[in-house]
């Protein structure tokens, strides 16, 4: 369990990549190319104009936000024309929500996903969020338990607790990614848990999990807490039950010491091994199996019949 806290403002959407791209290339999830046709050519360049123009278009904010502000203008149009004529562009589109944060789950109200941009804070915006608690290990295909505490007071003033919520966004190198959940809050100040669903696809970069709390199209500043992705590797030990054999969980650098111990004749045992190895134990000695080391592990023990 870790306590982080940053604070976000508007200014942290200021970082820009400027890179050359011919025409036949292709990007990851479409940046840039909203006819998915696989190069960036002058019709995805005329779609953002037509997009900025709010005339009919095939793009959205993740494939024509190129410079990620937010918005798709004239500026998006004029970065892909430039990549169209293999001149150097601006091509940084927002990530979905979707490649962190698969779902959000809490028993405090219902998370409804926002599909657009996150939203930024204004200057001046209150600070209404306490310490985050919570995991800052993000398991692929796994979920975090966070624990979020806030006070809109000040921000609500004296009016009525309704129109108020709570902004979960995700920030990852300096920008927000596309999409946000907002849960309603029912009360002015307090604590909110929630569960933090990872997709089985989960990326290798860390990213920050920001909540904020929403009054009346009023936001505050944004909260953080750093999750680290961490793959897991599936591991099946196969071992013969006995009564004098166990299961156990020992620090890599403590052979001795033992985390976790469970009779092999025991009915199906899951647990995760994070930094430690898995041994086997038969009148007190150990027998290392596998290495956890720097990996995460979750293995599922079935006794023979």
């Amino acid at each position: 369990m870790r306590r982080t806290k940053h604070l976000f403002t508007a200014m942290l959407l200021g970082t820009t990549v400027a890179i050359l791209f011919a025409s036949s290339s292709a990007l990851a999830q479409g940046c840039g190319d909203p006819d998915g046709d696989g190069n960036i050519t002058d019709v995805d360049g005329v779609n953002a104009l037509r997009a900025a123009a709010s005339l009919s278009s095939n793009c959205t904010l993740p494939t024509c936000d190129v410079n990620a502000d937010g918005v798709i203008n004239d500026v998006d149009g004029v970065n892909l024309l430039r990549a169209a004529a293999q001149l150097p562009a601006t091509l940084n589109c927002p990530q979905p929500i979707g490649d962190f944060v698969e779902d959000v789950e809490t028993e405090d109200g219902v998370p409804t996903l926002q599909i657009g941009a996150a939203p930024i804070p204004g200057q001046g915006a209150p600070d209404t969020i306490g310490d985050i608690e919570g995991d800052t290990t993000a398991v692929a295909g796994g979920s975090n338990t966070v624990t979020i505490p806030y006070d809109a007071s000040a921000q609500a003033g004296a009016a009525q607790v309704g129109g108020l919520s709570m902004v979960i966004a995700i920030n990852s190198e300096t920008r927000f990614a596309h999409g946000y959940f907002e849960i309603p809050l029912s009360e002015l100040a307090g604590t909110i848990t929630i569960t933090v669903v990872f997709p089985e696809s989960l990326g290798e970069g860390t990213f920050l999990l920001c909540p904020a709390t929403l009054f009346q199209g009023s936001l505050s500043q944004y909260g953080a807490l750093e999750q680290v992705p961490v793959q897991i590797s599936q591991l099946s030990p196969s071992l013969y039950p006995s009564q004098d054999l166990a299961l156990h969980l020992v620090e890599p650098n403590d052979g001795e010491k033992t985390i976790f111990g469970h009779p092999t004749a025991a009915a199906e045992l899951t647990f995760v091994l994070h930094k430690a190895a898995l041994a086997t134990s038969k009148d007190g000695s150990f027998n290392p199996v596998a290495a956890g080391a720097e990996r995460l592990f979750r293995v599922t023990y079935r006794p023979a019949a």
